[in-house]
């Protein structure tokens, strides 16, 4: 009867959905339940008569556990009743249990055991962490957040009150001011929109980039004539100052990047520079390390004191200062040329001393021209590799379209050298199929084949492709498709 009881109870153990573990008075295992098991990794042989603390508690924790144990078997089991630690399982995963514990005591009232039930909380525990870190987050952004719509509510405040009391001014005397002091007032007016303005547009930018609608749209960009365009939107400003403005970036360098977003970016960099250098000064766009990926702007200006510097690229941080000819800014410039390096994948640093000129960096991941060739020949492949290897593109091969499918979903190509013959695994011409990926929507894709018929290029335009390629191939040919992509 008894054996059967005891079986009754195993039974019931095994079914509970917590760990249940008795651990005898000298810390070794005397029953363990199925649950306890499955979280554990262990056979049961392994685990019972075997030291519970030393083979299951992470060891940092082993002295704090015995100390808990020690006093659950002293009797003092209240305080320790409800009380959670790590353990390990076998596959080495650390798995945090909420312990209820009692004690089993024998006939003459002594403590012989302690018997615990044991909830696996892990999941629920990081989840709780997980919540405390996003509240936290939320919170600190909130706090940032209103520090910034403070700070451009009271730059907003400015022009526009500016700009109010000089047009109420105009309108009121507008009979009785002299006409040069009416032009110099509407020019303040002017000033003031316009600072106004820039600063409404710089909140803009902020917002779409932040909310995600703002995505660099990237393709190779010269980086010499963006330099130069650059230079051009400032000229007027710097010329007003008798600064110097070069253009430093060697011819036919290349950057893989939003020309619009970093054209922005220079533009910023380019003003602050100007704002920021007394007259006589030179100001110079450059490449600071070897072409590929970088672009900086530095001036012989006043300099960055060394406190300011950390803070430049926070919205929430007020860094504008008045330019060396009285000129103010939106305060929201670098913050959001790094927030448009960013979204490439770069960085922008800033080197400066006070009296000693500054120099921002702009750096962005380097990219090289990807062509993929698609041909069933792989001398294609080859006499590709041949005739661009000096122009630092990377070439792929693939002799099907299956193998295609894999190079693109390894790397999607700038360009795709695709032979007219060639079918996608479901049967359709593989140009089609390429134009039907959306991986390839800013691939140029180009046909090849030996024949040069209207025949042939007839049906290479029918299949959308950008133009046919004659083969064998030829190096002028090849060399300007990557021009093409690359201008």
């Amino acid at each position: 009867m008894l054996r059967l009881e005891k079986e009754r109870t195993r039974t019931y153990l095994d079914e509970a959905e917590v760990i249940f573990v008795i651990i005898n008075a000298d810390q070794t295992t005397a029953l363990i339940n199925k649950k306890g098991r499955e979280i554990l990794g262990y056979a049961e042989e392994e685990i019972i008569g075997g030291n519970w603390i030393d083979m299951f508690v992470p060891e940092p924790e082993r002295p704090q556990v015995k100390a808990v144990f020690d006093r659950i078997l002293s009797g003092d089991v209240e305080p320790m009743k409800k009380y959670e630690n790590f353990i390990i399982a076998k596959d080495g995963q650390k798995r945090l249990i909420a312990w209820n514990n009692a004690v089993l005591r024998d006939e003459d009232g002594k403590i012989t055991a302690a018997v615990s039930a044991g909830v696996d909380v892990t999941a629920k525990r990081e989840a709780e962490q997980e919540l405390r870190e996003a509240k936290e987050t939320a919170e600190e952004a909130t706090k940032v957040k209103d520090k910034f719509l403070s700070l451009v509510s009271h730059d907003l405040r400015g022009p526009a009150g500016t700009l109010n009391g000089l047009l109420g001014f105009i309108k009121h005397d507008i009979h009785a001011i002299a006409p040069e002091k009416t032009i110099n007032t509407l020019d303040a007016a002017i000033l003031s929109a316009k600072n106004m303005t820039d600063l409404i547009g710089d909140l803009l930018n902020v917002s779409r980039l932040k909310s995600g609608k703002l995505v660099p749209n990237s393709s190779f960009v010269d980086a010499f004539k963006l330099a130069a365009a650059a230079i051009t939107t400032i000229n007027q400003t710097a010329a007003a100052k008798n600064i110097g403005v070069s253009n430093e970036v060697p011819e036919e360098t290349r950057l893989y990047c939003d020309a619009n977003l970093i054209m922005e970016v220079l533009r910023n960099l380019l003003s602050n520079a100007i704002k920021f250098t007394r007259p006589g000064g030179k100001v110079a766009v450059f490449v600071p390390e070897k072409p590929g990926g970088s672009i900086g702007v530095r001036d012989t200006g006043v300099g960055i004191a060394a406190g300011v510097i950390e803070n430049l690229f926070k919205y929430e941080e007020k860094t504008t200062t008045v330019g060396t000819a009285g000129e103010r800014g939106t305060g929201l410039g670098l913050p959001l040329c790094e927030d448009i390096v960013r979204a490439h994948g770069g960085s922008i640093s800033v080197e400066s001393s006070q009296g000693g000129g500054t120099c921002f960096i702009v750096r962005l991941p380097e990219v090289h021209p990807g062509i993929l060739v698609v041909d069933k020949d792989p001398a294609a492949l080859f006499l590709v590799k041949e005739l661009l290897g000096g122009m630092g593109v990377q070439v792929a091969g693939a002799k099907d379209g299956a193998q295609a499918k894999e190079a693109i979903a390894a790397q999607a190509p700038h360009v795709a050298l695709v032979d007219i013959e060639m079918k996608a695994p479901d049967g359709s011409p593989l140009l089609e199929a390429f134009f039907r990926d959306p991986a390839l929507k800013d691939t140029a894709i180009f046909a090849t084949s030996y024949e040069s018929d209207n025949e042939t290029k007839r049906r290479a335009m029918a299949l959308r492709a950008k133009d046919i390629v004659q083969k064998p191939f030829n190096e002028a040919e090849l060399v300007s498709i990557i021009r093409r992509i690359m201008a």
